[in-house]
């Protein structure tokens, strides 16, 4: 009851450039285990892999990023608004923002994996 009360939104994922919120859900309590879902805007259309889980106790960082992420592509989303040659690391990096209440370092994280991956995939 307390965390059906207190946690509703875990983690939400906000490209600057266009509109695409992607959302992550808690919600209550199911049989002691807590529920997450990935939710978008547009009906799931965008969405692939795994886009529910459970868990016996919260996720740690690197678990709900993982599981954002395995469910929206935020570097196929990249790759697709920044062709190769036009734009900077920068530039990718203003496109979004990474917003959680309950993981302040969220936002942190997604800029460092996606440094790496630039930085792997286009070396600048």
């Amino acid at each position: 009851p307390l965390v059906r009360r207190l946690v509703r939104l875990a983690a939400r994922l906000r490209p600057t450039l266009i509109r695409v919120p992607r959302p992550l859900l808690l919600r209550g309590n199911l049989r002691g285990r807590l529920r997450y879902r990935v939710v978008d805007e547009y009906g799931g259309d965008y969405l692939e892999g795994r886009i529910r889980r459970t868990s016996t106790h919260p996720l740690t960082l690197g678990e709900l990023t993982d599981f954002l992420l395995g469910a929206w592509d935020l570097m196929q989303v990249l790759e697709m608004n920044f062709e190769q040659g036009d734009n900077s690391l920068d530039d990718a990096l203003e496109f979004f923002r990474g917003e959680s209440a309950f993981y302040p370092e969220f936002d942190n994280l997604l800029r460092s994996r996606v440094t790496a991956w630039w930085t792997q995939e286009r070396g600048n």
